[in-house]
């Protein structure tokens, strides 16, 4: 049962005092904002319950439209979407990542306090599918709510907030319909085989076909759940999973031949293709709106959840996708989480506005309630943008501050007024530990020169803002390493379910990765993640422009001699890229030089977790040679251990 006063009462917002010489410090620039909270402005409901769609799409970077400063990819339905409405230049996503972004949206909290800190990942089990951490029961979502209103809701595209059945599940969190990926390693391809709608599997057609491309799909499941709803408010969350990796579309569609001739590489053709196929539909979502007579009850939200990515061949530098912006998906800087905002309300939106007003993901939670005439969550981030659609910008609250923060690879960031602190790197929740680095934004946007060291007065104040923001986490913590989820506690438990090895499992405190053929270090599936003792993390073979074929190679080096006569693998299968290891050869060496072959086994293609004894021998390194895989592109692995004779 949900239940407010749970979890979230541990997470209640509240101003924190700073020290009096910090405050006079950063007050003397006179241009940082003052700590004491806005009062929010008083719940105004416009006449009728509006509809609302949230459009988010995936890993689209803040120069990517035409409305943003695109030159050569094309989107004319988004860049009149901003014609016809308003646009916001200083817009921010949930943090530089899937899951926790989708989180904030959901929650109305910031990264800072919410529960889903970093992309988290459940292996599927003989109890349950694949998917993310589950958000908590008692986690009140902005579709809650909706629904408290009277709002028919619908989730259609990319969950990642709780593996089907869970309490994350979105049917447990407020959705009516659900249709598209759960698992957002499932969405790492646009031609999954299949996808959800509910509980029940659909099937699509083959690859390079619209039957078989999942885009088609969910635009076809909106418009049909408008249409079923066009008499009543309703309430869609349409996240989009374009132009997020694997880069494909069907070479038949305009979209792509848009581009066809160009004398580009094919993965930027496709990249291109898709964000033009993506524009196509969601003009047809808004010509839908007209066909039915809603479209001045309808209020429509385009945004993205992170900034651009660097995966599946994608170049960020080929099409500018950041813009202005320095870095990219997984960064804190700007263009890891800034991100556009378009909304288009025909009769209550002025066409053609532009703001500069500082919001976020976490706004979408009160201003929906305001819009549904329900009473926001008391214990949320966000402020309601409803006076800034209906023109009112003078009497739009702020913002004191935007709070970001990201777990494995661990970062945060704050930005207040034109001022933003970053760590790029953190180690600990204290903000003391870690160096900040300072940029003025209105006078750097592109953050080439670091006033850290000229302005003391301002890292102070930023140091504060990060006390006062951040929340420890025991699922994500900064510190130490990250609990491993219950379902995969301890290898005597669920995680091996019936395949427990009869040796006695090596210690990995001396383990290393010694030599990898190929590994995707741009995007942290690395060998390292082979051995971490996380199986929820995992090693892929290849995740390039193009994939390579087997074999590939990965030499782990013991750190001394030791007596083997078992490995285990647990391998990553979600009917996407990312495949289970099939066959493999495994050699040993005691000095690095001269290796043995001492196994070579086979798997069905469905086997994720398996063991392999062998007769016992000596070893300081193994070499795993990878020779073909199935149920995804390429091989993975969670998780290898060896075993010694008891």
């Amino acid at each position: 049962m949900k239940n407010m006063m749970t979890l979230r009462m541990t997470h209640a917002f509240g101003a924190f005092s700073l020290a009096a010489g910090v405050l006079a410090a950063a007050g003397e620039g006179g241009d940082i904002p003052n700590l004491l909270p806005e009062q929010p402005a008083e719940i105004e409901t416009l006449p009728e319950k509006p509809n609302v769609i949230f459009i988010m799409c995936d890993d689209m970077g803040y120069g990517q439209l035409g409305c943003y400063g695109q030159k050569i990819i094309k989107t004319p339905r988004i860049d009149q979407m901003a014609r016809e409405g308003l646009r916001l230049t200083d817009y921010y996503s949930g943090t530089s990542v899937c899951a926790p972004s989708r989180c904030s949206l959901m929650t109305g909290q910031h990264v800072g306090r919410t529960y889903i800190r970093g992309n988290y990942e459940i292996m599927k089990t003989a109890e349950h599918d694949s998917g993310q951490l589950p958000i908590p029961d008692e986690t009140i979502t902005v579709a809650e709510k909706m629904k408290e209103a009277g709002y028919a809701t619908a989730l259609i595209g990319k969950w990642g907030l709780g593996y089907p059945m869970s309490e994350g599940d979105p049917l447990n969190q407020g959705f009516d319909l659900f249709a598209g990926y759960n698992c957002q390693r499932h969405a790492h391809s646009h031609y999954p085989g299949w996808v959800w709608r509910n509980h029940e599997k659909v099937q699509l057609g083959a690859a390079e076909t619209e039957e078989g491309h999942s885009q088609y799909f969910l635009t076809n499941e909106a418009r049909s759940f408008i249409t079923r709803n066009k008499e009543t408010p309703f309430f869609l969350y349409l996240a989009y999973v374009i132009p997020h990796a694997a880069l494909q579309i069907p070479h038949s569609d305009p979209a792509f031949k848009e581009y066809e001739k160009n004398d580009w590489p094919l993965s930027q053709k496709r990249h291109a293709g898709m964000i033009t196929l993506m524009d196509r539909h969601v003009g047809d979502i808004l010509d839908l709106l007209k066909e039915l007579g809603i479209d001045e009850k309808t209020l429509v939200v385009f945004t993205s959840d992170n900034g651009a990515h660097r995966e599946g061949g994608a170049k960020p530098e080929f099409f500018n996708d950041s813009g202005p912006l320095r870095g990219i998906k997984r960064n804190m800087y700007e263009g890891g989480i800034r991100v556009p905002f378009i909304a288009r309300w025909p009769g209550v939106i002025d066409a053609g506005r532009t703001s500069a007003h500082l919001g976020a993901h976490w706004d979408l939670m009160p201003t929906a309630c305001q819009l549904a005439g329900v009473e926001a969550p008391s214990d949320i981030d966000g402020i309601s943008y409803v006076p800034l659609l209906k023109g009112d910008e003078a009497g739009q609250p702020k913002h004191r501050y935007l709070y970001f923060e990201l777990n494995r690879p661990n970062k945060r960031g704050v930005r207040s007024g034109d001022w933003v602190a970053v760590q790029e790197k953190t180690t600990a929740s204290d903000p003391e530990v870690d160096s900040i680095e300072l940029y003025n934004l209105k006078e750097d946007l592109a953050q080439k020169n670091n006033l850290a060291a000229t302005h003391p007065e301002k890292v102070a104040f930023f140091r504060e803002l990060i006390r006062e923001a951040h929340v420890p986490s025991e699922e994500f913590p900064f510190e130490g390493k990250r609990p491993v989820y219950q379902m995969q506690k301890t290898l005597d438990g669920a995680y091996w379910k019936g395949r427990k090895p009869k040796g006695k499992l090596l210690p990995k405190h001396a383990w290393r990765i010694e030599s990898v053929s190929s590994e995707s270090s741009h995007n942290g599936r690395t060998a390292n993640m082979a051995i971490d003792r996380n199986p929820t993390t995992w090693w892929h073979t290849q995740f390039k422009e193009d994939v390579k074929a087997h074999p590939h190679e990965l030499t782990v080096n013991l750190g001394k001699m030791v007596r083997l006569d078992g490995l285990a693998c647990e391998a990553r299968s979600d009917g996407g890229r990312h495949g289970v290891l099939t066959h493999f050869e495994l050699h040993v060496s005691t000095d690095g030089q001269s290796y043995t072959k001492i196994a070579e086994p086979s798997f069905p293609k469905d086997t994720r977790n398996f063991t392999v004894a062998f007769d016992p021998v000596d070893a300081r390194f193994v070499k795993l040679i990878t020779l073909d895989s199935a149920d995804g592109t390429f091989a993975s692995i969670a998780e290898l251990d060896l075993f010694e004779p008891k």
